[in-house]
């Protein structure tokens, strides 16, 4: 993988997280299939050694919101 790749997917992933981590804080109808989804996201994200900081920290902070929520 090129390191443009690395950036672009780090890139989707954190825009993902982030739009998810906008849903959860706004109140927004987050089903609980989506919710699997953004923990699946979150998980992998935090299990790549290749992650950027700004993409673990946009993990962390959507696991936080997705165990307030429950």
């Amino acid at each position: 993988m090129t390191k443009s790749e690395t950036t672009n997917t780090g890139l989707h992933r954190r825009q993902e997280l982030r739009f998810i981590e906008r849903a959860l804080r706004g109140g927004w109808g987050v089903t609980s299939e989506q919710r699997a989804i953004a923990r699946d996201l979150a998980d992998e994200v935090l299990d790549d050694d290749n992650a950027f900081d700004r993409e673990r920290q946009a993990a962390e902070r959507v696991l936080k919101l997705l165990g307030e929520s429950t």
